[in-house]
C-alpha cells in the first residue's frame, strides 16, 4: 500500500511540474597567484577571479522542467596545480590564512549586493586541495541571470614562488 502511495504522489509531483533539484559542476579554470621569495603579507584587493557562467534557460530546456527556482553554491574546491611547479618544487596552500568567496554582478551598477556566498578560515596547512565552507542560504539566480562572477579575497603571505590552481565549483539548481 505505501508503494502504490509514493508511486501515486511521485506521478502527482510530474504532472504538476515539480522536479526534484539537480547539481551541476563547472570546472575553474587554471589561475596564478604570484610567488615572493620575501614572503611578504599578500597585497590587499588580491582577488582569485572564479567565472560562473550558467545559461539557466538551456539547463531547464536539456532537463525538460520549468524555469529555474533557485540556484546555490552547493561546493567550491581548488587544487594546487603542477603548472607551476619546475623540477624539484611542490607547491601547496601553506601560504593562505584564510579565503573569503563573494557573488556579485559583471553589471555595472547593478542593484544587486555583494554577497559572502563562502569562506575557509582558518585554512588548513600542508594541503594541495582547498574544500571551502559554502552558504546554501544565498541565491544565486539573480546574479547569474545579470551575469554572475564570485572573486576571492585572500588573507595570508605570499608564496615562495608562483603557485597555480584550478577547481571545481558545484551549484544546486530547483526548478517551478
Amino acid at each position: 500500500m505505501r508503494t502504490r502511495t509514493s508511486l501515486v504522489a511521485l506521478a502527482f509531483l510530474v504532472a504538476c511540474g515539480v522536479v526534484a533539484p539537480i547539481t551541476i559542476t563547472r570546472a575553474i579554470p587554471e589561475g596564478r597567484v604570484a610567488g615572493n621569495p620575501l614572503g611578504a603579507v599578500i597585497p590587499e584587493g588580491l582577488t582569485l577571479p572564479i567565472p560562473l557562467e550558467i545559461d539557466l534557460e538551456s539547463e531547464a530546456e536539456a532537463r525538460n522542467t520549468g524555469p529555474v527556482q533557485t540556484v546555490t553554491l552547493e561546493a567550491l574546491r581548488l587544487d594546487v596545480t603542477a603548472t607551476g611547479e619546475p623540477a624539484g618544487d611542490s607547491d601547496d596552500w601553506d601560504f593562505v590564512s584564510s579565503i573569503v568567496v563573494y557573488v556579485e554582478s559583471s553589471v555595472a551598477g547593478s542593484a544587486l549586493p555583494r554577497r559572502e556566498v563562502a569562506r575557509l578560515d582558518p585554512a588548513p596547512e600542508g594541503g594541495r586541495v582547498l574544500e571551502l565552507d559554502t552558504d546554501t542560504s544565498v541565491d544565486l539566480r539573480d546574479y547569474v541571470e545579470e551575469g554572475a562572477r564570485l572573486t576571492a579575497t585572500v588573507s595570508g603571505t605570499a608564496p615562495p614562488d608562483d603557485v597555480t590552481y584550478d577547481g571545481e565549483v558545484t551549484l544546486g539548481l530547483s526548478f517551478l
